[in-house]
């Protein structure tokens, strides 16, 4: 299935996720106490709910990797690819096929036009 545009969590009610978990967590509990207040009342109110969404540093951003081409260390990925240059790769088809060839990066892309894309992604936190 397509998305569009219109179709995409909008930056402000994403940001505010954890307040919304919290606040139905709440909100069940508060039916299972009988005579407590309501959910979101500084009776109900847990400051270990209160996590704060910080930008991730710019380092730690750009040196975790969760992708094994160099090493199944994650946290010197960013190490061993410092030097990696993809270019000039070349794709080889060849073997048990009837028309062997090899292909470089640019015969792969130019008869491609760029397509924007929107993915549905789910963000399991540890």
């Amino acid at each position: 299935m397509r998305l569009t545009e219109h179709e995409v969590t909008d930056e402000g009610i994403w940001r505010q996720r954890r307040d919304f978990i919290r606040r139905a967590g709440l909100l069940g509990l508060s039916c299972l106490l009988p005579g407590r207040a309501l959910a979101g009342d500084a009776a109900c109110a847990t400051p270990a709910f209160d996590i704060p969404d910080a930008i991730t540093p710019a380092k730690l951003a750009t040196r975790y990797n969760n992708y094994y081409e160099f090493s199944p260390n994650k946290k010197v990925i960013y190490l061993l690819a410092m030097e990696f240059n993809p270019n000039p790769w070349t794709i080889s088809v060849d073997g048990e096929v009837e028309n062997p060839a090899t292909f470089d990066i640019e015969d792969l892309t130019s008869s491609q036009t760029p397509e924007e894309r929107i993915y549905r992604f789910r963000c399991v936190e540890g």
